[in-house]
């Protein structure tokens, strides 16, 4: 459950956002004063703080600079709040690192929507891949999740950079990088073409990514992805290799060999002919249909493939049918 901590010395105060906070599924924790709310903080660490600029003991701006200088701290966002003529005070707070500020008396659901898009901005930035900044495996998870939770028929594609390792060795890290972030400026195009289709695109990590759409579109999003990635890998070489159409690199095993020009493998479940209940039953068929793709590891160009398999018949369901029949 999230959790979130509330600073304050008015026990009206408390005791409102307490109710409100806790309506919607956040579990709160009190404190009265500054010196409570650095405890409390330290102790619990909470997803969010709401923390009062004016309070007995350590002010909150004082708090503010303590958890921020906090190790463990130090990326939880913060909220003050401010009175109307403290303008020097919401100065200080935002030098000392606070994320946002709201003045009394606020609207309730104003800060609510504030205190939630606050939580929402600071989970997808930490789970964000650094190179690309597109959203990590938390996120993917939880985007698959909401999707079969919501009974969507959806394409979940496992996207991989085929014959990197050679590229990465033979042209550096610096390349390397640049030949993923082409493949996620290609995605970004992607959800911009695709755009009726709900696309959300992850970086699992390394050359590994996500694309989450709506099933029906699946094998034409996929078309458009390998197009794109064939005309731009070529780029991503010398002139001399370009024209020969091959790079010497080693293999895993420290033999030489030639090998050709990136592509990439994308494997497509979907939930359209099986029923899915958990993100890893998708990443896990992805993953066997990317196994089989990559297995032609010579193929000149980018490739996918969609799982086309449906569920299999138990015992039960064909006596069901033959049950049907003989009425």
């Amino acid at each position: 459950m999230r959790k979130i901590l509330i600073a304050d010395d008015d026990a009206q105060m408390r005791k409102m956002l307490k109710r409100a906070f806790s309506a919607d599924s956040w579990h709160v924790i009190i404190a009265n004063n500054g010196d409570e709310a650095l405890k409390m903080a330290l102790r619990h660490h909470p997803d969010i703080i709401i923390l009062d600029i004016k309070m007995p003991g350590i002010s909150g701006n004082k708090v503010l600079k303590k958890l921020k200088e906090s190790s463990n701290m130090s990326i939880t966002p913060i909220l003050m709040l401010t009175g109307q003529s403290e303008t020097t005070d919401k100065i200080k707070s935002f030098n000392k690192g606070a994320d946002d500020y709201i003045t009394k008396p606020f609207v309730l659901e104003e800060l609510k929507m504030q205190v939630n898009a606050i939580y929402n901005r600071n989970k997808k930035a930490i789970s964000s891949n650094p190179l690309t900044r597109l959203p990590g495996a938390p996120a993917i998870a939880e985007e698959a999740m909401t999707r079969l939770a919501n009974n969507q028929k959806l394409s979940y594609m496992y996207i991989d950079i085929d014959n990197f390792k050679a590229y990465n060795d033979a042209y550096g890290h610096i390349n390397g990088d640049e030949a993923i972030k082409t493949l996620a400026q290609i995605l970004e195009l992607t959800k911009e073409k695709f755009s009726v289709d709900d696309i959300f695109i992850g970086h699992i990590g390394g050359d590994d990514f996500t694309l989450i759409a709506t099933a029906y579109n699946a094998e034409k999003i996929a078309s458009f992805i390998t197009e794109e990635f064939d005309k731009k890998a070529p780029l991503l070489y010398k002139m001399e290799d370009r024209n020969a159409g091959f790079i010497h690199a080693h293999t895993r095993e420290g033999d030489e060999k030639r090998f050709s020009f990136i592509t990439i493998s994308i494997a497509i479940a979907t939930n359209e002919f099986i029923q899915f209940y958990h993100h890893a039953q998708l990443a896990d068929t992805a993953s066997q249909l990317k196994k089989h793709l990559k297995s032609n590891k010579d193929r000149g160009k980018s490739a996918f493939m969609k799982d086309r398999r449906k569920k299999q018949e138990t015992k039960k369901d064909t006596e069901a049918k033959r049950h049907r029949g003989a009425k």
